[in-house]
């Protein structure tokens, strides 16, 4: 794989990357206002460890991703 292919992949996986985040706020933001207004701490707990978990296992996919691009 060339350099251009290569620098190419690296900024869509970036631009991915950026959006995932992006994503994973807007996300965090709606339940913080939800939770705000109705407040059941044992459904909001288990929803921001679903959330935290749901990130973790992206930057899981992410840094492979990464690890497959920088290998090539």
């Amino acid at each position: 794989m060339d350099e251009e292919t290569r620098r190419a992949l690296r900024s869509a996986v970036d631009q991915m990357a950026a959006h995932v985040d992006g994503i994973k706020s807007d996300i965090i933001t709606a339940h913080d206002s939800v939770a705000g207004q109705i407040k059941p701490i044992r459904s909001e707990m288990a929803t921001k460890h679903e959330l935290e978990m749901l990130r973790a296992e992206l930057k899981r996919e992410l840094e492979v991703i990464r690890a497959a691009i920088t290998k090539t």
